[in-house]
């Protein structure tokens, strides 16, 4: 995936500073904390792209059709020429619900290893211009045995910055909307974050 010009302009200019996390979980809206009670925090994984949404002829509404999104480190600016930070991953969906109902997908480029996950709470953004604040629970994973993301149970979509697509539409009309979020990775209930060190020493 590469990112258009106007995209890449449109997101730089919206871009937030985000911090290397810790462990987020005290920041997140409190059913999402309930929900994530006897859980390990894994890593925080930075995303830019677009939300691609297609209009529902029935009602002339958007509807969206798959996200297209470039994962970096949290903390790293993706334009910045002097940083040059690494893509690690990528962000879309399977072009059909897979095993359990799942179609959200986290590809890292290390191993690799991919999870799968489908929505257990989404929560509106004050801003209307932002996209949803989601909690997700793991559907499938793909990977080695003992890859970090082996043990990720729950994802969460935050600091979500633009992405929404304006009602009405035309029937047959796409549109592709710039955003930028941060993915919170989760293990499943009672495991023990796995080391997550050298989850990006690998080269391009």
């Amino acid at each position: 995936m590469k990112l258009s010009f106007t995209t890449a302009v449109v997101l730089c200019s919206i871009l937030p500073f985000v911090a290397s996390l810790r462990n987020p979980t005290t920041s997140l809206p409190p059913e999402f904390q309930s929900a994530l009670n006897f859980t390990s925090y894994v890593t925080s994984l930075f995303a830019v792209g677009t939300q691609n949404y297609k209009c529902n002829d029935t009602d002339n509404t958007w509807v969206l059709d798959e996200p297209e999104a470039l994962l970096y480190p949290v903390g790293s600016n993706p334009f910045s020429k002097k940083e040059r930070p690494r893509n690690v991953g990528y962000h879309y969906f399977l072009p059909a619900p897979g095993v359990n109902g799942g179609r959200a997908t986290w590809e890292l480029k290390l191993w690799p290893q991919q999870v799968t996950t489908k929505i257990v709470i989404s929560k509106k953004d004050p801003n209307p211009a932002n996209i949803n604040v989601l909690l997700t629970t793991l559907t499938d994973y793909k990977g080695p045995p003992k890859a970090a993301f082996s043990r990720v149970g729950f994802v969460v979509r935050a600091d979500t910055r633009l992405g929404t697509a304006q009602n009405p539409c035309k029937a047959g009309e796409k549109t592709k909307q710039p955003y930028s979020a941060v993915y919170h990775f989760y293990t499943k209930v009672n495991l023990t974050a796995p080391d997550t060190t050298h989850l990006f020493d690998f080269d391009d």
